[in-house]
């Protein structure tokens, strides 16, 4: 083994986890990260009981994360696609559609939740104004702004200039032609099965989560929930929470959720799985979901 193995081995090594590494009640100085790279826990959250260490530990393989584990994380860029011409058509645009919208000046802030509302024979795209918090943020003719678009097959960013802000009947804005398109990801696959470390409640509204479970099969309108207990019967509510990261977005996505079927699955590992059904989330948890779900395809 030369030496740059043996440093690889050792750093590897360095940031697997043991359980007494994970404080319970504390919030993490740094973020979890699964043996796939999948994001479990970001810098800052809490495992507020020690069922939920046990819990992490026998059903994941738990890493410390650092910049270099982040960006392997968050590298799921097909760079091959990247480098091919792209056109308007290939951004498969269809009405109602949710976009991602930013400045293009101070590039990698946060995208707003919008949606396309029209298509002009000039290539000109129709978008809601996006909402920022509850409250629309000002957007000025002639300025620059990245897009991202959303499609049940892939997510392209593009750039557009803003030609027009329109107020009435309602705020929108009207875009130039899309231009520099590159394809961020595509989906490969129609299942998308996934593990990701959820925090659940019984209760739908109230205090602090009561455990942790596993997150399967996610979609844009629900998952399915491995948990070491049965947590209610069809058309009970829960309140789920879990986070997702992309190159795009980095949010928490917390939901009320109804239980549609429950299953308990055969030994060794005996958990009981819930089919849940997300209430309607927000425009910027369902682009976000989105685009963590194609990253996994």
């Amino acid at each position: 083994m030369n030496a740059s193995e043996e440093k690889q081995k050792s750093d590897a090594s360095a940031a697997l986890l043991q359980a007494n590494d994970v404080p319970i009640g504390a919030p993490l100085e740094w973020p979890i990260f699964d043996a796939g790279g999948v994001l479990l826990f970001e810098r800052g959250a809490t495992l507020s009981q020690a069922e939920d260490r046990a819990f992490l530990f026998q059903h994941f393989q738990p890493y410390r994360g650092g910049s270099d584990t982040q960006a392997a994380a968050s590298s799921n860029e097909d760079t091959a696609t990247q480098q091919e011409p792209l056109s308007i058509k290939d951004l498969d645009l269809t009405i109602g559609m949710s976009l991602g919208i930013r400045p293009q000046a101070g590039a990698g802030g946060a995208m707003q939740a919008s949606k396309l509302i029209g298509l002009a024979q000039n290539n000109a795209l129709f978008v809601m104004s996006p909402l920022r918090v509850g409250q629309q943020r000002p957007f000025h003719q002639g300025e620059q702004i990245e897009v991202v678009a959303v499609s049940d097959r892939a997510v392209c960013l593009f750039v557009c200039t803003i030609d027009t802000v329109c107020t009435a009947p309602f705020s929108y804005l009207i875009l130039s032609e899309p231009g520099a398109i590159r394809r961020l990801r595509s989906r490969k696959s129609v299942r998308t099965r996934v593990k990701l470390a959820v925090k659940y409640a019984v209760a739908a509204t109230g205090g602090s989560n009561e455990g942790l479970g596993i997150g399967y099969n996610i979609s844009p309108l629900g998952m399915s929930l491995a948990t070491s207990v049965e947590l209610g019967q069809l058309g009970t509510r829960l309140r789920v929470g879990f986070r997702i990261k992309t190159d795009e977005f980095n949010l928490d996505i917390e939901s009320i959720a109804t239980v549609r079927n429950v299953q308990k699955s055969e030994p060794p590992d005996g958990l009981i799985v819930h089919g849940l059904e997300f209430d309607r989330l927000e425009s910027a948890q369902q682009i976000a979901l989105k685009c963590f779900i194609l990253d996994q395809s």
